[in-house]
């Protein structure tokens, strides 16, 4: 049995973070990281909004941009949100880029 654990994702996020600023990147793509991430069976249990919210909290404090358009297709292609209305996808994505 494997321990489910948002700390360990903000670990592997930061470990993300700091290849891409090693290799003086100005971009990273939020669906790659949620891709590797929900496939990683530690983060199995964890629901998708949770962990795209992970990912762009860790991004935005990192200083990589978010935008989104880039959040409106990962909501697309996620099994959790995509059949949430669009006005909701909208919301949910207004909310995690306040913060």
């Amino acid at each position: 049995m494997v321990y489910q654990d948002i700390e360990l994702a903000v670990r592997l996020i930061k470990t993300r973070i700091r290849a891409a600023k090693a290799l003086k990147q100005k971009d990273l793509s939020v669906s790659t990281i949620f891709k590797q991430l929900r496939n990683h069976e530690a983060f199995s249990l964890i629901g998708d909004y949770p962990l795209i919210g992970t990912i762009v909290g860790e991004l935005q404090k990192a200083g990589f941009p978010v935008r989104a358009n880039a959040l409106m297709r990962l909501f697309k292609k996620s099994e959790d949100l995509t059949s949430e209305s669009k006005n909701i996808k909208q919301e949910l994505i207004g909310q995690l880029l306040q913060a």
